[in-house]
C-alpha cells in the first residue's frame, strides 16, 4: 500500500471516530434538571429504560475501499451489498433526589454480501457512562466513554484482497464541576483525556519526518499503525454560561489541551536497513470560544460554537507549521412543523493528518438535510453536504527512505487540497408507531490535487430505527 493510501486511510479514520462521538449524554444540565433527560423512557423498577433495535443501514456501496480512478490506481472500485444492524441502550438510575447514573451502549455489526469480503465483517460499540451528585448549587460529574471500532482498509493490488482491517480504540475518563450561580448564570470546570489505540499487526504506515526542521526534506519511516497513530489527548475546559430564557444558553469558554504521542522515536527495518528516527510530533492547542446551546425539545434545537484556535508544536525546530485561526462547529435543528425538519451543520477545525509531513490538516464541513412528510405515513428527503480538505505543508521536495534511496512527495512544492461532495434524495414511510425505514440514493464525490486521493463513490442505503 503506498504511502499516500496509508494517510489517506488515517484521515479517514480520523473523520470516522469523530462521527460516533457518543451523544446519549449531550445535554447542558440545568438546576432544575441537572441529570441526563431519557426521551420516552421505559420504568423498571428503580430503573429507566431506552432500548432500541436499530436498522442504521441496508444498501450499496459502489467503491467500498474508495479507490482513485481506475486510469490512476490500476484497479477497477470494488461494490458490494451490506447491512449495519444491532442494538442501542440508554438507562438511569436516580439515588435519591440529587445522585444520577446514566449509562449508554451501542453496538452495530457489519455485514457484506460478497463472500470475498467477508474480512470486513465486523462489530463495532460504543459505550459511555456518567455518575452526576448534585451538592446544593454544585454538580459534580465524573464518567468514561469507550468506543471500538474498524475502519473500511485500502485493497492491495498485490494481493488483490482488502489489507486486514486496522481497530482502533479510545478510552475517555472525564470529570466536571458544574456551579449553578442563580437560575440565569453557570460557571464549569471540565477535564478529559482521549486515549487512541490503533492494532493491526499486518499495517505499515509511512511517516514522513521533516530532517533538522526542513519541511523540503523529508525521513520516510515506514512503521506498525500503532507507533504512527497511537496518541492521547488531555484538555482542561473552563465556561460561563448565560440563559435569558429556558430554550437558550449563551457561554464562553476556554480550553488548553495536550497532543501526547505515544511514539516519538520511529524504529524499524526497511528493504533490509534498520532505522530510528526521532519523531517530535507533540503539540499543544488553545481555544477561546463562543457558543449557543439550544434546548433539543425546542422547535429549534442544537449547538452553535466559533472563536478561536492554536496548535503550537512542542518543539519549535520540528519543522512542522503552527495554526493560528478560527473554529467552529454546529448542528441546528429546525422544525417548522410537526411534518417538516430542516437540519444545518458546520464545522471548520484542525486535526491531526499523517499526510506526508503534515502534523495537521483544516477541514470545513457544511451540509443541509431536508425531510417533509406529505400527511401521517409518506415523506421524502434529501440532503448536500461539502467538505474543504487543506494541508498546510507543501509537498517536500526530497524523501530519503532507510535503505538510502530517494523519492518525492504528489507534486513537490504544492500544498494538498481535497473536496468531498455528497448528495442524496430519497423517501421515507412510517409503518407502525415510531417506526420509520426510508431508502436514500446518493453520490459521494471527492476531488483533489493529488489524484490517488479522488475516489467517486455511489450508494444506495436504507435508513431507520425499530424502538421497542
Amino acid at each position: 500500500m503506498s504511502p499516500r493510501a496509508r494517510a489517506r486511510a488515517a484521515i479517514l479514520a480520523a473523520l470516522v471516530l469523530a462521527a460516533i462521538a457518543p451523544t446519549a449524554m449531550a445535554q447542558v444540565p440545568t438546576r432544575e434538571e441537572p441529570f441526563p433527560v431519557l426521551i420516552s423512557p421505559r420504568r423498571w423498577g428503580p430503573l429507566l429504560i431506552q432500548p432500541q433495535l436499530v436498522l442504521e443501514s441496508i444498501g450499496y456501496e459502489g467503491n467500498v475501499f474508495l479507490t482513485a480512478p481506475t486510469e490512476v490506481s490500476g484497479q477497477d472500485p470494488v461494490s458490494s451489498f451490506y447491512a449495519r444492524a444491532g442494538a442501542d441502550l440508554t438507562g438511569q438510575i436516580q439515588f435519591g433526589p440529587n445522585i444520577a447514573l446514566t449509562f449508554h451502549d451501542r453496538a452495530i455489526g457489519e455485514i457484506y454480501a460478497k463472500s470475498e469480503l467477508s474480512a470486513l465483517n465486523h462489530l463495532d460499540n460504543q459505550a459511555d457512562g456518567q455518575l452526576d451528585v448534585l451538592l446544593g448549587p454544585v454538580l459534580l460529574t465524573a464518567g468514561w466513554e469507550y468506543s471500538s471500532i474498524q475502519d473500511t482498509p485500502t485493497f492491495d493490488a498485490v494481493d488483490n484482497l482488502p489489507d486486514q482491517q486496522t481497530r482502533i480504540r479510545t478510552n475517555t475518563p472525564k470529570a466536571a464541576l458544574r456551579l449553578f450561580l442563580s437560575p440565569l448564570w453557570d460557571v464549569s470546570a471540565s477535564a478529559r483525556e482521549v486515549r487512541t489505540r490503533y492494532s493491526n499487526p499486518q499495517r505499515t504506515y509511512t511517516v514522513l519526518v521533516p530532517q533538522d526542521g526542513d519541511p523540503n526534506v523529508v525521513l520516510a519511516a515506514p512503521v506498525p499503525v500503532d507507533q504512527a497513530l497511537d496518541r492521547d489527548r488531555l484538555s482542561a475546559r473552563g465556561e460561563i454560561g448565560w440563559r435569558p430564557r429556558g430554550s437558550v444558553r449563551f457561554y464562553l469558554a476556554y480550553e488548553r489541551a495536550d497532543l501526547d504521542f505515544t511514539f516519538n522515536q520511529l524504529t524499524g527495518t526497511s528493504s533490509g536497513e534498520a532505522f530510528d528516527i526521532a519523531a517530535p510530533r507533540d503539540a499543544t492547542g488553545r481555544r477561546w470560544l463562543f457558543g449557543i446551546n439550544f434546548n433539543p425539545l425546542s422547535r429549534l434545537s442544537g449547538t452553535l460554537e466559533v472563536g478561536k484556535a492554536t496548535i503550537d508544536p512542542v518543539d519549535p525546530d520540528s519543522g512542522y507549521q503552527p495554526f493560528d485561526g478560527l473554529v467552529g462547529v454546529g448542528t441546528l435543528t429546525w422544525r417548522p412543523s410537526g411534518a417538516s425538519r430542516v437540519t444545518f451543520s458546520y464545522e471548520r477545525d484542525a486535526t491531526v493528518s499523517i499526510f506526508e509531513n503534515n502534523l495537521y490538516y483544516e477541514i470545513t464541513a457544511r451540509s443541509l438535510d431536508l425531510e417533509y412528510f406529505f400527511g401521517r405515513r409518506w415523506g421524502v428527503q434529501g440532503g448536500i453536504g461539502r467538505d474543504r480538505l487543506f494541508f498546510p505543508e507543501e509537498s517536500p521536495e526530497l524523501i530519503i527512505y532507510p535503505d538510502g534511496s530517494t523519492g518525492q512527495g504528489f507534486d513537490p512544492g504544492i500544498r494538498r487540497q481535497d473536496r468531498i461532495d455528497d448528495i442524496y434524495v430519497g423517501f421515507m414511510t412510517r409503518i407502525v408507531g415510531d417506526f420509520q425505514i426510508g431508502l436514500r440514493y446518493g453520490v459521494r464525490d471527492r476531488t483533489s490535487n493529488d489524484p490517488f486521493a479522488e475516489d467517486r463513490q455511489p450508494y444506495l442505503v436504507t435508513v431507520g430505527s425499530i424502538e421497542y
